[in-house]
């Protein structure tokens, strides 16, 4: 999201503030819930090494993404290593290989409801105790754009309504079509009935802003 060129401006500012708190609460509710302890094997889908570098305990995390990133782990507790894949078919890591899967805003970003389910069959697949957290579709703001209700439409409706989005409007850019394609085809954000079929036995905690479901959290303990 940080390298295509609406990532500037007041947006990107707003959400630099907003994220170091929301992550802090969501660590924090990560280890009250699921209670890791040193040594654990965790599997982080679609996840950067940044957000493991201030966890309080010494797991063995692997972060696989699309691209390799650059990190330090010098002030880490945890020792963190990264590979490049597809979350979505991870035919090499073999069953139940990790104490826990975790995901965090990943899933929506997968592309469409086929591989969705394929990225929550993997996450299943890889462990016993699971935490996966994505932005939830009722929630009134689309969290990508700073838009109001453009995701509730089709798609084919979302293109064009774009132009609204706050995130495109103050960066200052104009998009070509394909790119504005590009923006709006990167998402598909779920809804709670969705993530029921897709991590069956799973218990889902809805994180709110002012009373409106903001986020979803699968979990699975044991």
């Amino acid at each position: 999201m940080q390298n295509d060129k609406t990532w500037k401006g007041l947006v990107p500012g707003i959400y630099r503030r907003m994220y170091p708190v929301f992550r802090c609460r969501r660590v924090k509710r990560f280890l009250h819930t699921l209670s890791p302890r040193d040594g654990d094997k965790l599997i982080d889908l679609g996840g950067e090494p940044a957000f493991w570098q201030y966890v309080d305990r010494e797991l063995d995390v692997h972060c696989v993404n699309l691209e390799y990133p650059d990190f330090n782990d010098r002030d880490s507790r945890a020792a963190l290593r990264c590979s490049i894949g597809d979350c979505c078919d991870l035919a090499g890591e073999a069953d139940d290989s990790y104490d826990i899967v975790f995901s965090n805003s990943v899933i929506e970003h997968v592309g469409d409801l086929e591989r969705q389910a394929a990225f929550a069959r993997t996450a299943i697949r890889l462990g016993s105790r699971l935490w996966i957290q994505t932005p939830a579709r009722i929630f009134p703001v689309e969290p990508h754009w700073f838009a109001l209700f453009i995701h509730w439409f089709p798609k084919r409706f979302q293109y064009r309504l774009f132009w609204f989005a706050l995130r495109h409007r103050l960066a200052g850019v104009r998009l070509t079509k394909e790119e504005i394609r590009q923006q709006v085809d990167d998402v598909r954000l779920l809804t709670k009935g969705e993530l029921k079929k897709m991590f069956p036995g799973c218990r889902i905690i809805t994180e709110r802003f002012l009373l409106w479901p903001k986020s979803y959290i699968v979990v699975r303990s044991n």
